[in-house]
């Protein structure tokens, strides 16, 4: 949370909930009258408290809860910066792992240490698959495309690896939405399981060498085949990337029974939506067929079937920063509902 004034007694019940058993050992306590604008100049001796129970809380059990970031290489207000996001967000996913602006690389520093949230990026498959598909469509005679695909891929996966060292990211969310293999003939499976093997053999192998890097996924955990399914093992989430697509909350819970497949760890799944957007041409963007938040929706459904899922997700996240009364309020909204001590 970007902590104020209006916000001191909220932020003292937190420091509490994250050190006591229960919510209802909470006690009221009462702002005070301070010539201060935060509360890390009003009370330092008690803001450190906090962030000490903050971070003891990443350790407890509670539903995780990951947010997507559109991170950009300049610095352009409020709404860009990580220090706003949630304090109960577990990790920050950014968009674009390459473009870390000053003002980013603090932050990155600042919420990790001071916070323990951790900061991680996205290598994903299909990004690829799509990246190369609008290079075919731009060959022509004269300049033709004169890499395959699998070239393409190796390049690119050894690159984007490079990201983590390069910026002393936390973690690498492994992205992999793929195809159903029952409706692949012999010879495209064939095709499909060769890829993968690259794909997901080149990160198992790389993982392998830097085990004190986190992974997580986001995609469709079912259509992993063969021994592929093994690095989900070493996965602490699952995210089902289907729940970006869904129109009612309903469809949250047939794509999970979707992944529940052999094979797919149970206890790791976890749902993601997508917050609406300030662009105007987007305006659709992030609201169910009934016209509620998709997000809101997400944290409700959630805490329906807290026993089933390990967290959520949130995409486009930083939209949800504009709001007159408090920033956040979908994302606020989504935590409070699967962890009602968080905030």
């Amino acid at each position: 949370m970007n902590i104020t004034l209006k916000s001191f007694a909220s932020v003292i019940l937190l420091a509490g909930a994250v050190s006591m058993v229960s919510c209802d050992d909470w006690t009221d306590i009462e702002s005070q009258d301070l010539n201060y604008n935060t509360i890390d100049k009003a009370d330092p001796e008690g803001y450190a408290r906090y962030l000490e129970n903050l971070r003891a809380y990443r350790g407890s059990d509670h539903k995780k809860v990951y947010v997507w970031f559109e991170n950009s290489n300049e610095y352009v207000g409020q709404s860009k910066r990580l220090t706003a996001v949630p304090d109960s967000v577990d990790a920050v996913i950014l968009n674009n792992p390459e473009v870390l602006s000053s003002e980013t690389l603090a932050d990155v520093k600042k919420i990790r240490e001071d916070k323990g949230i951790e900061v991680l990026y996205t290598i994903d498959f299909d990004a690829f698959k799509a990246a190369y598909t609008a290079m075919q469509e731009s060959a022509t005679e004269e300049n033709p495309l004169e890499i395959s695909f699998r070239e393409f891929m190796s390049d690119s996966l050894s690159h984007a690896l490079r990201y983590q060292p390069m910026y002393s990211y936390d973690g690498i969310m492994i992205g992999y939405n793929g195809k159903n293999p029952n409706n692949l003939s012999f010879e495209e499976e064939a095709e499909y399981k060769a890829l993968q093997d690259l794909f997901i053999g080149s990160i198992n192998d790389w993982h392998s060498h830097n085990h004190q890097v986190k992974i997580d996924f986001i995609g469709k955990p079912q259509n992993l085949i063969g021994d592929n399914r093994s690095i989900l093992d070493d996965c602490r989430m699952v995210f089902l990337s289907q729940g970006l697509d869904a129109t009612n909350a309903d469809l949250f819970t047939y794509y999970l029974k979707l992944a529940q497949q052999e094979g797919v760890p149970a206890e790791k799944l976890g749902m993601v939506a997508i917050g609406t957007s300030v662009d105007p041409n987007l305006e659709k963007q992030g609201y169910f067929i009934d016209g509620s938040r998709a997000v809101q929706r997400l944290g409700e459904w959630g805490a329906r079937n807290y026993s089933q899922i390990a967290g959520i997700g949130i995409f486009n996240a930083q939209d949800d920063y504009y709001n007159p009364d408090r920033v956040y309020p979908c994302t606020r909204d989504a935590i409070q509902a699967v962890n009602p001590c968080a905030k």
